[in-house]
């Protein structure tokens, strides 16, 4: 592993100014007649970032029923809406409820990353920290609502390692390969609020990731042209120091890519049909249930050439309407059959939580006393899905030490490159303590006691508990060593 030699980060070669042209000449060289294409595949991505907008909205509780009218026919047919009808609009958040309960379902407990080599465990654990845990429940939320979570590794001015999410609608991956795994350019399109001579404006910028570092640029909404920015803010490698600029090794760039499924396809694509007929079916529930007298039929006896317009206002208005001599007004039975909506709200929200592979666990456990088959037939559809996200994660997070690794190695504590590791997340799901302590006891001496002490539902931290093991049993030993020298056994 090649290193950068150690120093503080936000220093500069006294020659910086020299490398810098250098390098935008050869940035230039092989990529200006590129910018053109870069702006066709912001363009070209949009469609697809436009949908994980809306993902991201929905999330919000910011649903397509927010701008739901309800329509009628006019005198000459034509299609119009009517502002006089109950028109509720009740988006229920069951799409956010479903993307937590997915991503808590795995990423709720803590995960482990071990390695048999006890220096290189010892330093992980610095790393793989609360925020880091924080970080990679913040990939899973966007890996379901996106289809595709980024992580991105970079290094503060102080020098120290960090990562991050960035949303996935800002980014444009630009690709080398068609299975999507070898990344040659990331653009990040991104708006900033800036207030100038006093008014508040919106500007838009493009940061261009390569091989070397990243390059800035200020472009338009419609994304017609891209501008370099100042030279001060134009490029930023991503290594330096007092003696030297670098990229990362083997032209990385860092960006880590971790995906739903192969098609990249999100969790709100699936749903999102269900999802607004559910929230059009509660609205209709609300609708029905109103108390409004618009929302009535009537029939007008012995009133003919009767303003339609003017008896709606009135009666709507006043609460009563003026009949001519033998007039008579009756309303149409119109029954709503409230427990048909009430069974339709129900029905959809089972096929919600069906086709999102999540869990019910008020209609999976009944009334009766759960037992292990049940529990598992209520976990089955979401352990499936969480298999396969368990598999990208331990594939890319064995990735993302990458730069773990390199840090290490930069910081002269070592070359575990090489280093194995195991990563192992354990499910939030409801657990019968009882069953699971038997089963733990049959399995003693079958397997290793870390093992055991990490099924365990009363253990939270298995390194402190086994600590806390070992203390117990020297304490034990020195006890009988003590009753042994001092006659604590038994009299003959």
């Amino acid at each position: 592993m090649d290193v950068i030699p150690s120093g503080e980060w936000h220093a500069y070669p006294p020659n910086w100014s020299e490398i810098f042209e250098n390098l935008k000449k050869q940035h230039f060289s092989e990529t200006m007649t590129k910018e053109k294409f870069w702006l066709e595949c912001l363009k070209d991505y949009a469609q697809r970032q436009a949908i994980m907008r809306k993902a991201h909205e929905a999330f919000k509780n910011h649903q397509d029923i927010d701008y739901r009218k309800r329509y009628g026919i006019d005198e000459n047919g034509n299609k119009v809406e009517c502002e006089y009808l109950p028109n509720e609009k009740i988006p229920l958040p069951s799409y956010r409820k479903l993307v937590r309960q997915k991503k808590n379902y795995l990423f709720g407990k803590p995960f482990y990353i071990n390695s048999e080599n006890e220096t290189y465990n010892n330093l992980l654990k610095t790393y793989v920290d609360k925020k880091f845990r924080k970080f990679v429940q913040q990939l899973g939320q966007n890996l379901f609502n996106f289809g595709i979570a980024w992580a991105y590794p970079y290094y503060t001015e102080k020098g120290v390692l960090q990562f991050k999410t960035i949303p996935s609608y800002e980014l444009t991956p630009v690709w080398n390969d068609d299975e999507h795994e070898l990344l040659d350019k990331m653009l990040h399109k991104y708006a900033v609020t800036e207030y100038v001579n006093g008014d508040k404006v919106v500007k838009y910028y493009v940061d261009v990731y390569d091989d070397c570092g990243v390059w800035r640029y200020e472009t338009n909404e419609n994304m017609t042209e891209l501008k370099p920015r100042e030279q001060q803010e134009f490029f930023t490698p991503y290594l330096h120091n007092e003696e030297q600029v670098a990229g990362w090794e083997n032209g990385r760039v860092p960006f880590v890519a971790f995906k739903y499924n192969e098609e990249e396809q999100s969790l709100y694509e699936m749903v999102k049909a269900i999802a607004n007929k559910l929230n059009d079916t509660a609205s209709d529930l609300a609708n029905s249930t109103e108390d409004d007298q618009t929302g009535q039929t009537y029939v007008l006896e012995g009133a003919t050439g009767t303003d339609m317009k003017s008896f709606r206002h009135n009666l709507t208005i006043y609460g009563a309407v003026s009949l001519p001599e033998g007039g008579k007004l009756e309303t149409l039975d119109k029954k709503t059959n409230t427990e048909t909506i009430i069974s339709s709200v129900d029905k959809f929200s089972e096929m919600l939580i069906e086709y999102g592979n999540g869990f019910d666990t008020k209609r999976s456990m009944g009334t009766g006393t759960p037992n292990e088959m049940t529990l598992k037939s209520m976990y089955n559809d979401i352990d499936q899905d969480s298999d396969d996200v368990e598999t990208e994660f331990n594939y890319k997070l064995d990735e993302l030490l990458w730069y773990v690794d390199f840090d290490i190695a930069n910081k002269g504590k070592g070359d575990f490159s090489n280093e194995q590791v195991e990563i192992k997340f354990t499910r939030n799901m409801i657990m019968l303590d009882s069953e699971t302590i038997k089963n733990i006891g049959a399995s003693e001496g079958l397997v290793s006691n870390e093992t055991l002490l990490r099924q365990h539902p009363y253990v939270q931290d298995v390194d402190k508990e086994m600590e806390q093991l070992k203390a117990e049993r020297l304490e034990e030993t020195s006890d009988d060593a003590y009753g042994d020298n001092f006659g604590g056994g038994s009299d003959e």
